[in-house]
């Protein structure tokens, strides 16, 4: 259980995960990868968490970047 994220499956291979202030991303599975969109807002281990998630190799889509939150993708 982690204190800075919440999941819920949403389909059988898409894993909806929120923050701490409501923003969420979504973590995409197929046979050989997974694709997780978006980053949330850089507090807490995300990478940590989508490992509890999957086993697979993760790739990470950005549909957007906020300036005053841009430490996401360096995780």
């Amino acid at each position: 259980m982690s204190k800075f994220f919440t999941s819920r499956k949403i389909f059988d291979n898409v894993t909806q995960i929120g923050g701490l202030g409501g923003e969420l991303c979504y973590l995409i599975e197929g046979s050989e990868k997974a694709l997780l969109i978006d980053g949330l807002t850089g507090v807490g281990s995300l990478k940590a968490f989508v490992r509890e998630c999957t086993d697979l190799p993760v790739t990470l889509v950005l549909t957007h970047i906020f300036q005053l939150r841009p430490s996401c993708p360096l995780q």
